[in-house]
């Protein structure tokens, strides 16, 4: 019910994947550090 269209790839849902190939955070949701760097590109303030 939560999910967006999705399926939970961790806690309970965490059986339904066998493996993941690339970053946790972009195969979940928002790939974190793509966003960084492109912050950082336009030199946005980014806290830490």
């Amino acid at each position: 019910m939560d999910k967006a269209g999705a399926y939970g790839a961790q806690g309970m849902g965490n059986f339904l994947v066998e493996s993941i190939n690339g970053e946790f955070d972009t195969v979940i949701g928002l790939p974190v550090s793509l966003v960084r760097a492109l912050l950082t590109k336009a030199s946005a303030s980014i806290p830490q």
